[in-house]
């Protein structure tokens, strides 16, 4: 959950991510590492998927747009 790119790729190809991985002890010393991976690892992991889909509708409309030019309407 911490690293960016392995997330990206995890993502990349995916219609649907489910996320359930979780740091859930329910009482730690230091708080700090669970914060990392429940609060930060989801805000990357969501980053990521979002920027896939981004990435994934910009191609989309990319290729409706590119097929239209390509259409003859008389």
């Amino acid at each position: 959950l911490r690293n960016p790119e392995s997330l990206r790729s995890a993502v990349a190809g995916c219609d649907d991510v489910y996320h359930c991985a979780a740091d859930y002890r329910l009482w730690v010393p230091d708080p700090g590492p669970m914060m990392a991976a429940n609060v930060d690892g989801t805000r990357t992991l969501l980053r990521a998927a979002h920027a896939y889909e981004q990435a994934t509708e910009w191609h989309k409309q990319r290729a409706i747009i590119e097929r239209a030019n390509h259409l003859h309407v008389e």
